[in-house]
């Protein structure tokens, strides 16, 4: 690499320095996780050599190590940040490996060309090519992208349609029972007392659905987080939260619709019936 890839990315320096154009080809820089593999510690990697062993006939190599940087994620997240080796490539002149620019937005088809006629100038046998970076980054993530979407619409018609079945399914069963519930006022039942009736065979109900749903849920989530070496932490308890939300706006939807029902004078239920 060159001096410059670690300016452009804001790379962490632990311990040691960037490489310099004074510096010789052998120069190495390491990550934590490098160092820590090596058994070494960051305060007494400086000046240590590593010799790596040539491959495909090439001689071993001995480098010195010049810096220490902060772990940095140079894959994705599916991955735990592996050892990482930076050699010094800051007197290199050849091209046909990929290089990392830093641009403005100013003059951009511009730079574009300048980048081009410099690439063309010591590459010959590799035709110019370019793309962005957080482009390529994003597009690592595209599938849980598109499966975060997907989710959250389905979750948000899912929750519509039940509360929307649960309106429907309260309507006609208090409609059927209109003649019982006159009865039951007649014989001196109070609304709170009817309401909190109706509202709990309801209630066990969806504490049930709730108790099933949940750690299926969590199962799967947990199932699909696995995939990540790093993810987000979360409790069982979050679930429970969510389930005591669906379980009050529920009896709440229930609530109301029963008590309208209530209010209606018993004398005019009777009469109809």
């Amino acid at each position: 690499m060159l001096k410059e890839y670690a300016e452009i990315i804001d790379m962490n320096f632990i311990d040691g320095r960037n490489f310099t154009l004074t510096d010789q080809e052998n120069t190495i820089i390491l990550n934590e996780q490098a160092v820590l593999d090596l058994g070494w510690t960051n305060s007494t990697s400086i000046g240590k050599k590593i010799v790596m062993t040539g491959r495909n006939g090439f001689d071993a190599t001995t480098y010195e190590v010049v810096g220490i940087v902060e772990d940095y994620h140079y894959q994705s997240m599916y991955e735990a940040v592996a050892p990482l080796f930076l050699k010094n490539n800051s007197k290199a002149r050849s091209g046909g490996e990929a290089s990392i620019v830093e641009i403005s937005n100013d003059r951009f088809d511009e730079t574009i060309l300048s980048l081009q006629t410099t690439w063309n100038s010591i590459e010959t046998a590799e035709v110019f090519d370019y793309y962005f970076l957080d482009d390529a980054l994003n597009e690592v993530y595209q599938k849980e992208v598109k499966l975060s979407k997907t989710v959250n619409f389905v979750s948000g018609i899912s929750m519509l349609i039940c509360f929307l079945g649960l309106f429907e399914l309260v309507t006609l069963t208090l409609e059927s029972k209109k003649k019982e519930i006159g009865i039951r006022k007649v014989l001196g039942a109070s609304g709170q007392t009817i309401v909190q009736l109706l509202s709990s065979a309801y209630a066990k109900t969806i504490v049930i659905s709730i108790l099933i749903g949940l750690p299926i849920s969590y199962y799967l989530l947990d199932q699909w987080l696995s995939n990540f070496v790093y993810r987000v932490n979360y409790s069982f308890g979050l679930y429970f939260l969510v389930g005591f939300g669906i379980l009050v706006l529920s009896v709440l939807l229930i609530g109301v619709q029963s008590w309208k029902v209530t209010r209606i004078n018993p004398v005019d239920t009777l009469r109809s019936e």
